[in-house]
């Protein structure tokens, strides 16, 4: 299935035209965290503002089916994914 992921920054959706073939959705959410992932390491080098932006996954009937926002995949001291 074709999948398509849009960066979303507040009321902006930086939409993807071409989208991809995943064999899943959890296939298409492995590659929005990878982007999302790859987008926060250069956002970061830039000392950009990195609030509230989301990839948002859209399947080819044009229906949107999950969301990986930036703020998931950053590793906060305390956090849960740190263990404490």
């Amino acid at each position: 299935m074709r999948y398509y992921l849009h960066i979303r920054n507040g009321d902006v959706l930086i939409e993807d035209f071409e989208g991809e073939e995943f064999p899943d959705l959890d296939a298409a959410r492995r590659e929005a965290v990878r982007c999302v992932r790859e987008l926060l390491a250069e956002r970061l080098r830039r000392g950009d503002v990195l609030d509230g932006e989301a990839i948002e996954i859209w399947d080819e009937t044009g229906r949107f089916v999950d969301s990986v926002s930036f703020r998931s995949q950053l590793r906060l001291p305390g956090s849960a994914k740190d263990g404490l």
